[in-house]
């Protein structure tokens, strides 16, 4: 019939010509969902396996390639782009960070994912670097050998300086390993625990009391709060008649109408983060669980929280919060974070001291911020022992020492100081001048800031203003730290700061901008295996480790300075056929 040959004839052209058309915008899915089988990234086989007709329907007469054409394309791609990112690599002048993290794919196999980290151009980049199988037992020296073959392979191995990893026992032997194996890089000096992991853990410590099975009487009402209120929740969405009732519950409170919380969150107990937002939706929504618990058709009036529970319960949802602030904040991906994690910490050890020293709260609670203190006073002793903490901070025009002279005593501040400039003297030396330094600490010439008065650290980064540090020689790191702390606003940041003086104080921008792109925690390592579950999955068993490998790689480096035009994969694959 003529009508449909040219409703087929507009589709071919409304979906071909820029795969822009809203009224076929299920084309343009299928269309780059085809195309992107030869940019590594996610194959779904479900979507694959309607392709054919709607391809057809489009382009008749085409050809799509079989899986083991996809596989050697890949390969190929990723086997012959290696020298390319060995010559970008080169071109840039700052150093290069990596976050690392385990993942055992849907078919049971292990890889380690190496996520890089770098700035260039005003910019903050971050791609998967590579991911490795892992074949024998993951201790720290087997992790570090791949880690230092895989940067041998891409010639990073001089460019390395932090490394991000969480606080699993094996990754301390690691960076020690890794030292060993890769002389740049300074082993424990630069090992970066991540953030998120450590707030993490004193959060779960802090929760232990309200978890623990095995509790002497006068604490089983605590305990059994986040029982209660977890299982309801899971009641609730898992049966269809509960979940209508708690919704005609819901909209007869005029209150809740306007409100974004129109449902009970479940509880994660991999994730303590779910606990608090469990509690508190619960809490939130009080009326219409009450409505439902006291029905007395539906028998759940012993997920009802009696009236000392709930008390306690809002207690306990206000001293999470204390945690989730950092978590949030440390939980962006490739935003240099890193000088922000000792403020932080401090912050959230004087919130939890606070709550200890409280005669106004329950002694369940009192107890559970003693057990996330001792958490902190763990992994603090560890996080001491890494120089990119202080280092960064120090860099930040708004800071410098005025924060250490807060915080800590003389001889400590003066030992920093001349860390500092040790590692400024060693790794950043001049040109054509020889290296002046001083052994006297420098006294910092206006009054350390009052921390009562300047705000939350992860709310306000305000700095005194001041002028810019001057002496006979700007580019120093003595006349910089013996200076008085400048504002960062009018350039938008620390980073935007140090990008404008890279060609007045080039030495003092490049060591500021090395350190203040370390990665503050490995989620970008983590968020690059949710790509994996797509591109891999349970029924893909003859995929092979090397044809996943190339797949995460190449479609991590798209749309990254590593791989910024479609057209030289497009040459590849030409040259091939």
């Amino acid at each position: 019939m003529p009508g449909i040959t040219n409703h087929k004839s507009y589709l071919v052209k409304a979906a071909m010509a820029n795969f822009m058309s809203r009224a076929y915008s299920h084309y343009k899915i299928t269309i780059e969902k085809v195309i992107g089988t030869h940019l590594g990234k996610p194959v779904w086989s479900h979507i694959m396996f309607h392709f054919d007709s709607k391809v057809e329907l489009l382009c008749p007469g085409t050809k799509l390639p079989s899986s083991v054409t996809l596989s050697w394309d890949i390969k190929l791609i990723h086997t012959q782009y290696i020298p390319k990112v060995w010559e970008y690599f080169k071109s840039i002048l700052g150093a290069i960070h990596f976050a690392i993290d385990g993942w055992t794919s849907p078919t049971s196999e292990s890889y380690l994912g190496v996520v890089v980290i770098w700035y260039a151009k005003a910019h903050t980049h971050c791609c998967i670097l590579e991911f490795i199988c892992l074949t024998l037992a993951h201790t720290g020296a087997y992790l570090a050998e791949k880690i230092a073959s895989c940067l041998q392979q891409y010639r990073l191995e001089n460019c390395i300086l932090a490394a991000c990893l969480d606080n699993a026992s094996n990754n301390l032997t690691l960076v020690q390993n890794l030292g060993q194996l890769v002389p740049q890089f300074h082993g424990a000096q630069s090992y970066v625990h991540c953030m998120a992991h450590i707030v993490n853990l004193m959060a779960k410590a802090f929760m232990s009391l309200f978890t623990c099975p095995n509790l002497p009487q006068e604490l089983q009402d605590a305990q059994a709060i986040m029982t209660t209120v977890s299982n309801l929740a899971c009641r609730v969405d898992k049966l269809p008649t509960l979940k209508s009732e708690f919704r005609k519950y819901l909209c007869a409170c005029p209150k809740l109408k306007e409100s974004t919380q129109h449902s009970l969150s479940c509880r994660v107990a991999t994730c303590w983060n779910s606990d608090q937002k469990t509690l508190d939706n619960y809490l939130y929504l009080w009326h219409p669980v009450k409505m439902l618990t006291n029905n007395p058709g539906l028998n759940l009036n012993h997920f009802a929280l009696n009236t000392t529970q709930r008390w306690l319960a809002e207690e306990l949802n206000k001293a999470l919060e204390v945690f989730e602030l950092p978590t949030q904040h440390f939980s962006s991906g490739s935003v240099p974070l890193v000088h922000q994690v000792l403020p932080a910490l401090v912050e959230l050890k004087d919130a939890l001291t606070a709550m200890c020293n409280s005669s106004n709260i329950s002694p369940v609670t009192r107890v559970g911020a003693q057990a996330a203190l001792n958490v902190y006073n763990k992994y603090m002793e560890n996080l001491s022992i890494c120089k990119v903490y202080y280092i960064s901070l120090a860099m930040c025009p708004d800071v410098k020492l005025s924060w250490f002279y807060q915080h800590y005593n003389a001889p400590s501040v003066e030992a920093i100081c001349q860390m500092i400039l040790a590692r400024f003297c060693i790794s950043y030396p001049p040109s054509n001048d020889p290296i002046t330094s001083s052994s006297q600490l420098p006294e910092p010439t206006s009054k350390p800031r009052n921390r009562w008065l300047q705000g939350h650290s992860l709310t306000s980064s305000t700095g005194t203003t001041a002028p810019a540090f001057a002496s006979l020689n700007s580019d120093s790191i003595e006349a910089y730290l013996s200076s008085s702390v400048e504002s960062v606003a009018p350039y938008g940041g620390a980073m935007e700061y140090w990008s404008s003086k890279l060609n007045s104080n080039p030495r003092l921008a490049r060591m500021a901008l090395d350190y203040l792109t370390a990665p503050a925690t490995s989620v970008d390592a983590e968020r690059a295996f949710s790509a994996g579950r797509l591109t891999i999955n349970h029924l893909q068993h003859n995929m092979s480790s090397e044809t996943f490998e190339a797949k995460m790689a190449v479609g991590s480096w798209y749309g990254t300075p590593l791989l910024p035009e479609i057209s030289d994969v497009a040459a590849i694959i030409c040259e091939s056929m």
